[in-house]
C-alpha cells in the first residue's frame, strides 16, 4: 500500500471510529488478542517516542517483536489469570493486566517483563520514582514491605555466586514469592538501586 493510500485508509478509519464512538475497537480490545494488540502498540509508542509523556523513561529502549510478545503473553499464566479477573470485575481499570519492566532501566524484552495489575504497576512506578529521588530509606519507609535483615538475606543469596541468566531469573522469582514483593523490587535490591543505606 502506497503512503497516500495508507493515509487515506487511516483517515477513513478515524472517521468511522468517530462516527460509531469507537464501539467496535473497544469491544475488540476486551478480547485477549485485542488487548495485547493495544498493549504492544502502547509499548512501541513509548520506545519510539510517539508517546511523548515520560519519554525520558522509555525512548530508545529495546522491544521484542510483536508476534513474540503475543505468543509469550498468551502462554503466560499470570496474564491469563489477570485477564479473567479483569473480565469478572466488569473491566475495572485497577485490575486490568499491565506490563511491568522488572528492571526499569531495561527494555521490553523477555526476562524483563511481568504481568501485574494496573493498580500494582502504578504503585511500583510511584515508589520507584520516590526511591530514585531518595525520599525513602529502608525499613523506615512507610511503603516498605521488607525489613533490613530480609534485604540483607536477599543480597547474601546472590553475593559471590556465578549464576546463568536463567538461574538469576529463577532465583529472583523465588525471592519475590518468598517475601511477597515484585520481581522488580528484588532486582532493585540486588543491584543496590534501592536500600542504598545498607551495604
Amino acid at each position: 500500500m502506497s503512503p497516500e493510500n495508507r493515509a487515506a485508509s487511516n483517515k477513513r478509519q478515524r472517521e468511522y471510529r468517530a462516527k460509531t464512538g469507537n464501539k467496535n475497537t473497544k469491544k475488540y480490545e476486551k478480547t485477549k488478542k485485542g488487548y495485547l494488540m493495544r498493549a504492544y502498540s502502547n509499548m512501541l509508542g513509548r520506545v519510539t517516542g510517539v508517546q511523548v509523556k515520560k519519554a525520558h523513561l522509555y525512548l530508545g529502549k529495546s522491544i521484542l517483536k510483536r508476534q513474540d510478545f503475543y505468543e509469550w503473553s498468551l502462554e503466560n499464566k499470570e496474564f491469563n489469570i489477570l485477564f479473567e479477573d479483569w473480565e469478572q470485575s466488569s473491566y475495572s481499570r485497577k485490575l486490568s493486566p499491565s506490563i511491568n519492566r522488572i528492571d526499569p532501566n531495561g527494555g521490553y524484552t523477555l526476562g524483563n517483563m511481568e504481568w501485574i495489575t494496573h493498580s500494582k504497576n502504578s504503585q511500583l512506578g510511584s515508589i520507584h520514582q520516590a526511591e530514585m529521588r531518595g525520599y525513602f530509606r529502608g525499613e523506615l519507609s512507610n511503603v516498605s514491605k521488607l525489613k533490613n535483615e530480609e534485604v540483607r538475606y536477599i543480597r547474601n543469596i546472590f553475593y559471590g555466586k556465578t549464576l546463568s541468566r536463567k538461574e538469576k531469573s529463577s532465583l529472583k522469582r523465588e525471592m519475590a514469592t518468598k517475601f511477597n514483593v515484585s520481581i522488580s523490587t528484588i532486582c532493585s535490591i540486588v543491584s543496590h538501586r534501592t536500600w542504598k543505606n545498607m551495604p
